[in-house]
């Protein structure tokens, strides 16, 4: 369906944030009539969903929903804003990134880097802006688009360049299981329009989703750039780098300085982002590590410091074995601080008898890791979990870790 075909029609946006306010705008220009905007919270909102030709799904809103089921046997039309979008005729070459981890920090990466090399860029999707309200906007020279899974699941076009980063265990509850998961994350890859992958070659199971035909480019063979000027640590942030100059050459986009380009990039917060550094101890913020492989890279990255790692937060079932080796193995030490509700569920795969505290909510967290912090030590929230139930997101996270960590750190 295209954003035409909506002139005239009833259209029901299930969703009322970003993305929805931007579907209805959309709906708006189309000459399309908004009929509701539906929320969980208002369930008489929903039953009038049934009454619309129309339903446009918000990401948030789980594709699985049996509503949703029932609507389409009644004949309503589903579609999203990502399908809206890419259904649109353009001229403009289209980059889509996805992966379980980093897919904010490579879309930026490689949004930054055709910047440099004189393109004109639209950055766009599930980091932030949505899609639907770049189409209000003159057509840039590429798209840079970031994709969730929730974005994939149902999506029927794929973008020119699909770049997919890794693949991990993560949203069960939204998809239903850990396979569900990974199958709607990966057939990205194998979508129409897709005409080349850029993939993670330390992953074999992203090779193997790309569609016939689909002309395949790696990253992560060979030593990924070392850049000192680059403003993001850590060895996962120079492999998304790596993807990021992949998918600009899958384009024909040849960088001529990326040092040069580099040291003018702007890191994202809550990922890796030093707070302050106060009495010889590195505050750091990493909210954004919903999963406990992100925390495992951001232990990776202070490899030769003494770590206080903060984390815990809503259970979703993730395996923290391999999280708890790496806190008992960390070269420089690491002792942790346990939050609700994973905290004790992490400690408990930490091997040995190691000791760990118990915070009741990060301010608590942040003043107790202040009296234990010494000289050269790095204080690191990253939750290996998700935000739910404690904050509003993993930003609301980040933004009490700072606001803690500036009264308690003087």
């Amino acid at each position: 369906m295209r954003l035409s075909e909506l002139e005239g029609r009833r259209v029901g946006i299930w969703g009322a944030g970003r993305e929805g306010r931007a579907a209805a705008a959309a709906v708006e220009r189309a000459g399309g009539h908004v009929e509701v905007m539906a929320t969980d919270e208002a369930p008489s909102d929903l039953d009038r969903l049934d009454g619309c030709e129309v339903v446009i799904r918000s990401p948030g809103v789980s594709r699985y929903r049996p509503e949703l089921a029932r609507m389409a046997e009644a004949g309503v039309v589903l579609t999203t804003g990502t399908n809206l979008f890419f259904a649109e005729p353009r001229t403009a070459r289209v980059l889509g990134v996805s992966g379980t981890k980093g897919k904010s920090t490579t879309s930026a990466m490689l949004a930054h880097l055709l910047r440099c090399a004189g393109d004109s860029v639209e950055l766009g999707g599930n980091i932030g802006r949505p899609l639907l309200d770049l189409l209000a906007l003159p057509e840039p020279d590429f798209y840079v688009v970031e994709l969730s899974s929730f974005q994939i699941s149902d999506l029927e076009r794929g973008p020119d360049i699909a770049v997919m980063l890794n693949l991990y265990r993560e949203h069960t509850d939204w998809h239903g299981s850990e396979e569900a998961y990974g199958a709607d994350k990966l057939r990205l890859l194998g979508l129409d329009r897709v005409r080349i992958a850029v993939v993670n070659a330390r992953d074999p199971r992203l090779s193997a989703a790309a569609g016939p035909g689909v002309e395949m480019r790696l990253f992560g063979n060979a030593e990924p750039p070392s850049i000192e000027a680059m403003p993001v640590r850590g060895e996962h942030n120079r492999l998304n780098l790596a993807a990021a100059i992949a998918a600009a050459g899958a384009v024909g986009v040849q960088v001529p300085d990326v040092h040069a380009a580099m040291s003018s990039f702007v890191a994202l917060p809550h990922r890796l982002e030093t707070v302050t550094k106060a009495g010889g101890v590195t505050w750091v913020n990493d909210s954004i590590a919903t999963t406990p492989e992100a925390t495992i890279a951001a232990l990776e990255t202070f490899s030769d410091q003494s770590v206080i790692l903060i984390a815990g937060g809503y259970d979703r079932g993730q395996d923290y074995g391999n999280l708890g080796r790496a806190i008992a193995e960390h070269p420089g030490g690491a002792t942790f601080i346990a939050l609700l509700d994973t905290g004790r569920r992490i400690a408990a795969s930490v091997p040995g008898e190691r000791a760990h505290d118990e915070a009741k909510d990060l301010e608590a967290a942040v003043a107790l890791a202040s009296r234990r912090a010494s000289n050269g030590s790095v204080v690191l929230l990253s939750p290996a979990a998700p935000s739910f139930g404690a904050f509003r997101d993993f930003e609301e996270r980040g933004e009490r870790f700072r606001a803690a960590v500036t009264s308690h750190v003087k």
